[in-house]
């Protein structure tokens, strides 16, 4: 049985209250976008909600399988999203530089958990609700096949690479997280990632591409608003499944499940549409630009 410690448990809280609220910028990033067409504005929050619901009820319906899509969307998602940290300019990604990011969201995922495969077995049977040391392996067998990939991929790209262009900065934060994750657990490299690198640029960046056409008052409101709804369904799921569950596994999923329902449509506002790759067309000519 797992049984979070301390720090883990802190950890936990910090995800919950700090990293939660970059995730709650897409309703302004909604707002700002669909603010003159009502009917737009409701599609797109009617859409979002759906998307995270569906994803509660892959969890209950094939928890093996949400699992697996939390961790492939994550290692997309840190990936593309540290793109903008790298290129620190507003503009359209080309298909390459997805590449450098999915290298980049999985030697993230990896330095935070291949150093106690054990801890991820406990906290992924968890998380589905029974043994997930068959999916662990698998799920290993893979990352290890697709690492290979990744940097056969950064040695193709060589210059070009965003990851190299990221230089030191990166390598510092990948040895940062995997010492540690080393020196405690998975989850409070996860924590540190999450809410100290990813939420941080995260936020920057929308407050960079929104400033000129929202007020970071409002910016700010919309926000809270969400966060605080957010809070407000997390604790209710506490309340309720704390009384079948030690408060320690329920804590956990309430986290990383409501987590990957938010990663969903999060990822699909962001990172497809609106710092979503460019055209083929357009981001071929943008490359050449790159290597002149």
């Amino acid at each position: 049985m797992l049984s979070l410690n301390m720090i883990e448990l802190v950890s936990l809280g910090f995800i919950s209250l700090v990293g939660l609220p970059h995730g709650a910028l897409d309703g302004a990033v909604i707002y700002q976008q669909h603010r003159l067409h009502q009917r737009g504005l409701v599609t797109m929050l009617g859409a979002y909600l759906l998307i995270g619901l569906g994803t509660i009820g892959l969890w209950y319906l094939a928890a093996p399988v949400a699992l697996s899509c939390f961790l492939v969307m994550s290692a997309l998602h840190f990936g593309l999203g540290d793109l903008d940290g790298i290129l620190r300019s507003p503009r359209k990604i080309t298909w390459l530089e997805v590449g450098d990011g999915c290298a980049l969201g999985l030697l993230v995922l990896l330095s935070m958990s291949m150093t106690d495969l054990s801890r991820v077995t406990h906290i992924f049977s968890q998380l589905i609700g029974g043994d997930a040391s068959v999916e662990v392996s698998m799920i290993t067998s893979t990352a290890l096949v697709l690492l290979s990939i990744a940097m056969i991929w950064i040695l193709y790209r060589g210059s070009q690479s965003l990851l190299l262009r990221g230089g030191v900065q990166r390598v510092i934060e990948l040895l940062l997280l995997f010492i540690i994750s080393l020196l405690s657990t998975p989850v409070v490299a996860f924590a540190v990632y999450f809410c100290c690198f990813h939420s941080v640029r995260h936020i920057m960046s929308v407050h960079r591409e929104l400033k000129s056409t929202m007020a970071t008052s409002l910016l700010v409101v919309i926000t809270a608003v969400i966060s605080v709804i957010t809070w407000l369904c997390g604790a209710g799921y506490l309340f309720y499944f704390g009384n079948h569950l030690a408060v320690d596994e329920a804590y956990l999923r309430v986290v990383f499940i409501g987590l990957s329902a938010l990663t969903t449509p999060h990822m699909l506002l962001m990172d497809a549409w609106f710092w979503g790759p460019a055209p083929l067309s357009n981001s071929q000519e943008l490359t050449k630009k790159q290597s002149r």
